[in-house]
């Protein structure tokens, strides 16, 4: 995926290439980054600096809302009442002060414009609706990582089928999870093991899940609770919030364990839930 100047990101994102440069501002150099900081960690330290996250660096969100707006909707005569300086990037920038933060910004109190906008930072973001909703009602910095939908700007698009459950471990120490990964590396969500079971959760959410219930023939092969079902549940979740075509034609995802068959998974079961 490219950033807003064209080029490739240096280390796959981002999250990651902001997390990057904040090592340098230190004194590291991208060979030592690479070498000594894992993805995971580079995520890490891009959500613990999100507040600082320049998001005029990615592609669009310098563009003006007033004017988007009013060839998006040229009926809506509200839309004339929009803040001809605010850009998408500062919409973002407002939500950590609190939900009349952004319609300080926009200068028109107009739900029904809000909603739109955040329909247009969701394609531009490429995360979900919710993810920005979430953020401006808890007055919270947006989180990098969300930045990069499932449609690489290289020429190459993927789809639900190349997502791939790579085995990795969480923490030092710490238990080993399944990563569900893009091709170009990027991690859509995670499936782990827990005292009462297999859980899931998308990207570096907070809230892990427990399985939804397997319906149709293929369930009486599945444990409800194990790690197929917390993989189909994962799974389902990504091609919602990611894939989901316009023709609405979707995929069996009880055909599709991608990347599953093989996997060394000896000794997940056995281990402690999440603490984070």
């Amino acid at each position: 995926m490219n950033g807003s100047n064209g080029r490739p990101y240096r280390f796959g994102s981002a999250a990651r290439d902001f997390a990057a440069g904040h090592i340098m501002r230190e004194g590291g150099a991208p060979e030592e980054i690479r070498e000594n900081f894992t993805d995971t960690e580079l995520d890490r330290i891009a959500y613990e600096a999100r507040d600082e996250f320049d998001w005029n660096s990615i592609s669009d969100m310098s563009d003006g809302i007033r004017d988007w707006y009013s060839d998006t909707y040229p009926d809506d005569e509200s839309g004339t009442l929009i803040n001809p300086h605010a850009t998408f990037a500062q919409a973002v920038e407002s939500f950590h002060d609190g939900g009349g933060g952004l319609y300080d910004l926009l200068g028109v109190g107009d739900s029904v414009i809000r909603e739109r906008v955040f329909d247009e930072l969701s394609s531009r973001i490429g995360c979900g609706y919710d993810d920005i909703y979430d953020a401006w009602l808890n007055g919270t910095d947006l989180d990098p990582r969300l930045v990069s939908g499932p449609i690489s700007t290289t020429g190459q698009q993927f789809d639900i089928k190349d997502v791939e459950m790579k085995a990795t471990a969480a923490w030092a120490n710490g238990p080993r999870v399944l990563d569900a990964e893009l091709p170009d590396g990027r991690v859509l969500g995670h499936v782990m093991p827990s005292e009462n079971g297999w859980l899931w959760r998308l990207k570096e959410d907070e809230q892990w899940h427990r399985p939804t219930p397997v319906e149709g023939a293929i369930a009486r092969f599945i444990d409800q609770e194990g790690r197929e079902a917390a993989i189909l549940s994962l799974l389902n979740a990504i091609e919602t919030r990611y894939f989901t075509s316009d023709n609405g034609h979707g995929h069996d995802m009880g055909e599709t364990l991608t990347g599953t068959e093989g996997m060394d998974l000896d000794g997940m079961a056995d281990v402690h839930g999440p603490t984070r």
